[in-house]
């Protein structure tokens, strides 16, 4: 799914693979699958519960998540990350700095 600055609401996702790319516009999910990925360069994602992997890239955009039973991987230039909780065993979050050297 992609959008340039469209907003995307989905309710619950059961897919294995779950992909959104947006410019501007704002993601909000309930639970989703398995994979998920979500690039964005100043939207605002918002996910209930990821049931796998979850990566997440942005310039700008912050990131708001429940829970996450699989990895993380987060690459952010200006942006606020929250996840409540995780399940997983491996949490990678890169700035700037770490990605451009």
């Amino acid at each position: 799914m992609a959008t340039a600055s469209g907003d995307v609401r989905v309710n619950a996702a059961i897919a294995d693979d779950f992909e959104v790319r947006t410019a501007s516009g704002d993601v909000r999910c309930g639970a989703v699958g398995r994979h998920v990925s979500m690039a964005t360069a100043s939207g605002d994602v918002a996910i209930a519960a990821v049931g796998g992997d979850l990566r997440f890239s942005s310039a700008s955009g912050d990131l708001r998540c429940g829970a996450v039973t699989g990895k993380i991987d987060i690459r952010a230039a200006s942006s606020d990350v929250s996840v409540d909780a995780v399940k997983g065993d491996s949490v990678r979050a890169r700035t700037p700095r770490e990605i451009y050297g």
